[in-house]
């Protein structure tokens, strides 16, 4: 479809999307009724999704492993849902995250294929907008969505809302614009769920001439629709992580005249304004952040609660959505599945660094679903657990948790996914053929610092003379030649995001010298 259909059609999507939003009020049901039902619909969703599409990714590694509707059915009565999906797992009926993107050819013995990203695009419902995950200097995966996939986010944003105290309260976003479309997603699910954002700040420029002209068009164009459906919704203004006197200046108003607000922001972005608070003597007790996008350390969580803020943490992916939220009850880092979404189990595997893990297969539930997925990994690690508490999502039965997500072969820092392929081409191709010295001489690292993330490019000292400002800006350019690379290099660029020190590169335990290390 191209850009000007693909446009018309998001516009009138759009429209009924905003005058027609979900029935918050209901959504604790909803989500409860699901829940209990979550098996029978896993069998509708490969009722409807997998078994009719012959050529289907899930449907030819289901048929090599010589398994009918019967056979899926029977096991999910004698195992439950995670143990069925466990078996068809060492059956090999599971996708690795670079079997999914197409990076490897998918073997199973005989069967041998190549996945495109669109195989797994939900044939029921055409897409109404192109959402994508957030790579940077490599290419951005789009992932194309449904309206109807937004309206689910937006019962469970209802829900988040209700669990915390905040549905009715003054809600603002504090998220990028387009290109990055998680900001986008936020306000449209938060409008159908009846917390639109009342503000929206923009750490990176939506007007930045870098970002594709229609990109920059829709950040204008979207308000100006909400606005003739009767649901109308803030454009993104520019405010830079390093000055949140704006978002700062709009929750001291909220609180004042309401007693409460919520804000949905970056972790690194959330610690700023705590920060930023805490200097100017400003209490912001009656504040929830809504947290995503990296994760939520204990050091980021400790400074955002030491501001009197509370502090959600949202766990979400690009092919899936929002897929774990954290109650008051959870410990740091450890979040509620969002089980009426989706289903998930683990398998053992080696991160770039040597180290085991556990990785994580996704199995979408819904025929709503974004994307289809079934024992999906989707490159992230993370170990799964059990939590019973009296909370909106307790109650409805979600017992199981995550803990302590990280990436396998990517590195999130200030709230930008970085993709594992483009640092190493930027560590081992780009620097040294600018500045000298080999792959060994060069590596970016992230730390901590006071709960907010830093990139650092260490440089070896051995290099010789080297002018720091021109290796950083050096980064910053190669970032800019995407869309995707210009949201990185946008919040990158932010005073102390950034910098340049002449070191030797760090090894891990095992000796290794990474391109991109975490500290």
């Amino acid at each position: 479809m191209g850009p000007l259909r693909q446009g018309i059609r998001y516009a009138r999507g759009l429209h009924r999307f905003l005058r027609d939003p979900v029935d918050a009020a209901a959504a604790p049901t909803t989500v409860r009724d699901e829940q209990r039902r979550r098996a029978d619909r896993f069998l509708a969703s490969l009722e409807h999704l997998v078994w009719p599409i012959e050529d289907s990714p899930h449907r030819l590694l289901l048929d090599h492993a010589g398994l009918e509707r019967a056979d899926v059915a029977q096991l999910v009565v004698r195992e439950g849902l995670e143990g069925a999906l466990e078996v068809l797992r060492d059956q090999g009926v599971r996708l690795s995250h670079d079997e999914a993107r197409g990076a490897t050819p998918v073997r199973r013995g005989s069967l041998v294929f190549t996945v495109s990203p669109q195989d797994l695009v939900n044939p029921l419902h055409p897409p109404d907008l192109i959402a994508g995950t957030s790579g940077t200097t490599g290419p951005s995966t789009a992932v194309p969505m449904s309206f109807r996939s937004l309206r689910r986010m937006a019962v469970n944003l209802a829900l988040t809302d209700a669990m915390w105290g905040v549905d009715g309260a003054p809600h603002a976003l504090w998220r990028p614009g387009l290109p990055s479309s998680g900001g986008l997603i936020a306000a449209l699910a938060g409008a159908a769920g009846g917390n639109a954002p009342m503000a929206w700040f923009s750490p990176t420029d939506p007007a930045d001439p870098s970002i594709a002209r229609r990109k920059r068009l829709a950040n204008r164009m979207t308000p100006l629709l909400a606005a003739l459906s009767g649901n109308p919704l803030p454009a993104p203004l520019h405010v830079p992580t390093y000055a949140p006197d704006a978002v700062l200046a709009w929750v001291r108003d909220a609180i004042t005249q309401q007693g409460r607000a919520a804000l949905n922001a970056y972790p690194s972005s959330a610690v700023a304004l705590a920060v930023s608070a805490s200097e100017r003597s400003s209490a912001l007790h009656g504040l929830v952040i809504r947290m995503v996008g990296e994760p939520v350390t204990p050091a980021k969580l400790d400074a955002v609660r030491a501001s009197g803020a509370e502090a959600i943490d949202a766990y979400a992916f690009a092919q899936l959505g929002v897929a774990a939220t954290s109650c008051r009850e959870c410990a740091p880092e450890e979040l509620h599945l969002l089980e009426h979404e989706a289903a998930v189990i683990d398998r053992p595997g080696v991160r770039a660094d040597g180290e085991a893990v556990r990785l994580l297969l996704w199995t979408s539930l819904s025929t709503d679903a974004r994307m289809v997925l079934l024992n999906t990994e989707n490159d992230d690690h993370g170990s799964i657990g059990e939590r019973h508490c009296d909370c909106l999502l307790g109650r409805a039965g979600m017992t199981r948790t995550i803990r302590q997500v990280r990436g396998v072969s990517r590195s999130v820092a200030r709230g930008v996914t970085v993709c594992g392929d483009a640092l190493v081409r930027l560590v081992e191709q780009d620097l040294p053929s600018r500045f000298g010295g080999h792959p060994l001489q060069w590596q970016l690292v992230e730390t901590e610092r006071d709960g907010q993330a830093v990139v650092t490019v260490r440089a070896d000292p051995r290099l010789g003379e080297l002018d720091v400002d021109e290796i950083r800006q050096a980064v910053l350019d190669s970032l800019r030649q995407t869309d995707a690379g210009a949201l990185a290099a946008g919040v990158w660029s932010t005073p102390g995001g950034l910098v340049v020190q002449r070191a030797r590169p760090v090894t891990t335990a095992a000796g290794k010298t990474l391109p991109y290390h975490v500290i």
